[in-house]
Order: structure tokens, then sequence, then C-alpha cells
């Protein structure tokens, strides 16, 4: 969705290496809205340093969005470190046969 649908609207995406800051330092540009990360990114399983990356983002004038499906709020709770949104599926938590899709935001 993010190299495919949002380019019809004109919206451009910067895939980088999050295990690498200096990878995400160049890949800023003039006008980003926000920085979207996984907490453990699936199927690689590389997590980042969130706190550092949140402070090197908010430096840039935006915000941190973190996908925490993959982790669960029992594992990473990223709001406490530098997130800004987090986004987590609460399908396999409610239904893990999948009899059912929910999700929240924090």
């Amino acid at each position: 969705m993010l190299d495919h649908r949002l380019t019809d609207y004109s919206i451009t995406t910067t895939f980088v290496d999050m295990s690498n800051p200096d990878s995400v330092t160049a890949a800023i540009q003039d006008i980003p809205l926000f920085l979207y990360l996984e907490t453990i990114s699936n199927p690689t399983m590389k997590v980042p340093a969130i706190s550092p990356l949140g402070e090197l983002v908010h430096r840039s004038g935006f915000i941190v969005v973190c996908d925490n499906t993959f982790a669960s709020p029992f594992v990473t709770r990223p709001l406490e470190w530098g997130g800004d949104l987090v986004l987590q599926s609460a399908t396999k938590f409610i239904a893990v046969t999948a009899t059912c899709s929910a999700g929240q935001s924090a």
C-alpha cells in the first residue's frame, strides 16, 4: 500500500533500514509528515531503536507512527519510547482463529 496505492494521491514513500540511524537521517526530506516503523519488523525480526529515532524525527518536526502489531502491547509500549501514534491488531488477542477483525490506535 505504501508504495503503490498512496502514489495515486501524490504521496511518496521512502523505505529505510531502521536499524541504521544514518540511513534515517539521510532519508529525511523537506516535507515529511511522519516516520512509520514496525516495533518488531515482520518477517526480518529487526527491532529499531525507537527512542533515538523518535528524538531524531521530533527534531525534524514530524511524528513517529509505530506499528506494534507483531510485538503487541504485552511486549512493547512504543508511547513510552517516543512513539506518537501506535497501531495494533486486536484480532489476534480477541480471536486467534480470525473469526473477527479488530484494531486499535493510541
